[in-house]
């Protein structure tokens, strides 16, 4: 279980709670918001295939290793579509949001590709010192943030959306807490 801070506009968190966009997909909302000890802001990486062999749930991280990331308050799993951000509605664009339930195993939509920044590619992740970014295996894009805010209806809170090409300071997320949690099936 994981929460993550974006490194470059007003630095928040990485956030969902259970209320959907207005527009676009109409699912879950993704943002990011500046308070630190939110239970919204848990994340739980899991292994990509969903058979995958859960015996081994401290299995170590790898750059350039594809994870599903799972809000941990409503259990839908982070998810880019063609549906265009609720604010930024370039061409370019797509929506992050959250999708599906507990059980829901998604598909390349809801697969992302970790990238540590500050790391050799292929070696772990230390998950205290972690710079990462995120690319969304179904759309090709880059989770970014940026300073704009959401209408009133998302609580004034930071749009997150993915891009391609994305500017680099804006797909930056610095990995801030860890909490190993075997009974909930996490790993990390």
């Amino acid at each position: 279980i994981i929460t993550m801070r974006h490194m470059e506009s007003l630095g928040g968190y990485l956030h969902s709670h259970n209320y959907t966009y207005k527009t676009g997909s109409q699912q879950q909302q993704v943002t990011l918001v500046q308070l630190e000890d939110d239970s919204n802001n848990e994340w739980i990486i899991e292994h990509r295939i969903a058979s995958f062999n859960n015996d081994s749930r401290a299995r170590v991280v790898q750059d350039l290793d594809r994870v599903k990331l799972r809000h941990r308050s409503t259990g839908k799993l982070l998810r880019a579509s063609s549906a265009k951000p609720p604010v930024s509605e370039q061409e370019y664009d797509s929506e992050v949001s959250c999708t599906g339930d507990i059980d829901y195993q998604g598909d390349s939509d809801e697969t992302w590709t970790i990238n540590a920044i500050n790391g050799a590619v292929k070696d772990p992740i230390e998950p205290s010192k972690a710079v990462v970014k995120f690319t969304n295996q179904g759309h090709r894009c880059v989770m970014i943030s940026h300073d704009i805010r959401l209408p009133e209806w998302a609580f004034n809170q930071q749009e997150v959306l993915c891009l391609d090409p994305a500017t680099q300071s804006r797909a930056l997320f610095q990995i801030e807490t860890v909490k190993l949690n075997i009974s909930e099936n996490v790993e990390f």
